[in-house]
């Protein structure tokens, strides 16, 4: 199992990911269905969600779609099976997402050169919104100890103009 102390980009990315699956369903929960703007920011928040994690379309955006359309009933009955569908879909994400990090955990500590590559490679992965969504979350979901290393990780690894182009958003 991996043990040794390091910078794990992964288990950093994961934590925001809880942050805001937690964040969506909690706002979710609780919209107020009788404002317009409270519902439509919600959507919104929920879409988002789906669009980082490249959820395709189904249930979970046929349940946004019917939040913000109709009467005040069928608007609550639309935000209750939102919430269902998305207490649902988040069980079976965290699962997975527990999962990536056991597998993650049993892999060999790499060598520093080596595993800076692969966190290279992790953060080129994300287009520039991913990059802004993930430093918003990771800002609210990490420790300021967590999160000083992976900044100056971004800007070792040449993602500094990413960095402050994400951070100016």
């Amino acid at each position: 199992m991996n043990t040794a102390p390091h910078h794990d980009l992964l288990a950093s990315l994961h934590k925001a990911l809880r942050c805001f699956i937690f964040d969506v369903l909690v706002a979710v929960g609780r919209v107020d269905i009788s404002d317009d703007d409270a519902v439509r920011r919600t959507a919104q928040q929920v879409q988002r969600l789906l669009a980082l994690l490249r959820e395709p379309q189904g249930t979970l955006h046929q349940a946004v779609a019917q939040l913000q359309l109709g009467p005040l009933a069928q608007r609550a009955a639309a935000a209750q099976e939102l919430y269902l569908a998305l207490s649902h879909w988040s069980i079976a994400t965290l699962q997975r997402l527990a999962l990536d990090e056991l597998r993650h955990a049993s892999r060999p500590v790499l060598p520093p050169a080596e595993a800076a590559a692969q966190r290279r490679r992790q953060w080129a992965s994300l287009s520039d919104a991913e990059l802004r969504e993930a430093l918003h979350w990771m800002g609210r979901a990490l420790t300021p100890q967590e999160m000083a290393p992976l900044v100056a990780d971004l800007r070792q690894l040449d993602e500094g103009a990413r960095l402050s182009l994400a951070l100016a958003a």
